[in-house]
């Protein structure tokens, strides 16, 4: 094999660093999407008692 030349060392340290800069780029999306998830979350169980709740009789049957 031979010795990469000096131009496909400069490829790979600019993929190297694009892929260094994308994690930040992807870490405000993740943020969001946590947010977005929590968000859901406290909604649901503020709804549960209303859809969950045991159905109670309203008389006794005779």
């Amino acid at each position: 094999m031979s010795n990469p030349n000096e131009h496909d060392v400069m490829i790979e340290k600019l993929l190297e660093r694009l892929m260094y800069a994308s994690r930040w780029i992807l870490a405000p999306i993740y943020l969001g999407l946590s947010l977005t998830l929590v968000a859901l979350a406290i909604k649901f169980f503020r709804s549960w008692p209303m859809y969950y709740r045991p159905s109670l009789p309203l008389r006794k049957p005779t």
